[in-house]
């Protein structure tokens, strides 16, 4: 009689442990990242590898799990409920009662050691509790195989139908943000460095970046006057560092056409007038992804950019686009340009030209603005006048103090980190009593 009760106890034990495996297997598992898993794929530990297989079909995963655990938890509950029934039979007592106490006790063994604790341990240690689990997890999928494929085709069949009935597409797609939230995750756990981060969130934005967001603009384009001759355009040639020029007549506004600089440095004694190529001309509203499509179709690299009443508002080439994606390219004209210098340990030197993001990105600032791009558009902006050289101007709280001016442009400021507006502190109102 009391080997039997040791033996009924054991066997509880064991179905216990087993239910304890198969929950925290489904944890562990199912808590190991995709990009771990493809680690694991061109890894040369034998159990990693058999992981990333076993889990490239999550669908058969399931089932086994779900089998093993619903097997194991009703002969466990069967086997504590027999128990319970001889113990109560045995002092005089219904089996009712028994029945009722199995219910409770099992309910609570199965709650803690079938699912709460292994599935706390699992959620800590997936990577190890999946290692420690996935021979014997393997070796049991090979035994659940003919029920699974039975199982499987009736969930597939089941879902299907339910899918055509309640309308449900047969694909999941991805919003930009969630796969903005991958590739975050990806660069934290290391799969992604931060160049490629930044490079995917390029192509992301790509499609809603318009014209003017990256364009050079009117007061920064360097051009050519038709009416000059040869010589001074030779000359100019040589001092603009730019492999593109656009040729206007009159003023800016008249752009004609551009000329490439080697075309004309290659033939020198040619008119450079002879060299003038057509050229585009797009609305600052245009995004880019629809003018490099453009650029690829007429097989050009460079573009005017026009504002509502058709004058020129700017200029854009092929290589500000993929800059856009790729980063700095600098081509054989062109010599590189720091538009902010740390000059000394929390001074730095900012062209009046830097894009306000990249401000706060670099510096670590929250400037803000409703109408400009740049430092030097925010500066007069706040101000509403033009400044003056060695002026002092606060932009939410921050110091900057005017390096260089080039009529009604700021060209470069000067900001100290330790250089700060203090808060205002507001006025205390006295309160008094008044007497009729």
């Amino acid at each position: 009689m009391l080997e039997s009760i040791y033996a009924q106890l054991g066997t509880l034990a064991v179905l216990l442990f087993l239910s304890g495996f198969f929950s925290g297997s489904e944890t562990a598992l199912f808590s190991i990242s995709k990009f771990k898993l493809r680690r694991y794929e061109a890894s040369g530990n034998k159990k990693e590898l058999l992981i990333a297989k076993i889990m490239k079909q999550p669908s058969s995963l399931i089932v086994d799990i779900i089998l093993g655990n619903i097997l194991v938890n009703i002969a466990a509950s069967s086997i504590g409920t027999a128990f319970a029934m001889k113990i109560f039979a045995s002092h005089g007592y219904s089996t009712s009662y028994g029945v009722l106490a199995a219910i409770f006790v099992m309910t609570v063994l199965l709650l803690l050691f079938g699912e709460i604790t292994p599935k706390t341990i699992a959620v800590g240690t997936p990577e190890s509790f999946a290692k420690s689990t996935i021979r014997f997890l393997s070796a049991f999928s090979y035994l659940t195989l003919p029920i699974r494929k039975v199982l499987l085709l009736i969930t597939d069949w089941t879902i299907h139908s339910l899918g055509k009935l309640l309308g449900y597409p047969s694909y999941v797609s991805m919003t930009e943000a969630e796969i903005k939230t991958i590739v975050e995750v990806s660069q934290k756990e290391g799969v992604l460095d931060k160049r490629e981060k930044e490079m995917i969130d390029s192509v992301l934005d790509f499609t809603d970046t318009r014209v003017k967001e990256i364009m050079t603009p009117r007061v920064d384009i360097k051009a050519i006057n038709q009416s000059w001759n040869q010589n001074k355009v030779l000359k100019y040639l040589k001092t603009t560092h730019a492999s593109k020029l656009p040729v206007y007549e009159d003023s800016v506004d008249k752009i004609i056409g551009v000329i490439y600089v080697k075309d004309v440095l290659l033939n020198k004694e040619k008119d450079f007038k002879t060299f003038i190529r057509p050229i585009v001309f797009v609305p600052e509203t245009k995004k880019i992804y629809y003018l490099l499509n453009e650029f690829k179709a007429k097989r050009m690299k460079i573009a005017i950019v026009i504002d509502e009443y058709g004058g020129t508002y700017g200029l854009i080439t092929l290589e500000d686009i993929l800059e856009e994606i790729f980063g700095e390219i600098h081509d054989e004209f062109e010599l590189e340009e720091h538009l902010i210098d740390n000059i000394e340990k929390g001074i730095y030197r900012i062209k009046g030209k830097t894009d306000i993001d990249d401000v706060n990105k670099k510096l670590n600032l929250n400037l803000s603005t409703k109408e400009s791009d740049t430092i030097n558009g925010l500066i007069l902006e706040t101000l509403g006048r033009i400044p003056v050289e060695g002026e002092l101007v606060y932009l939410n709280r921050s110091g900057f103090r005017i390096e260089k001016m080039a009529k009604r442009r700021v060209l470069s400021v000067i900001y100290d980190k330790k250089v700060r507006r203090k808060p205002k502190k507001k006025k205390a109102h006295k309160r008094g009593l008044f007497y009729r």
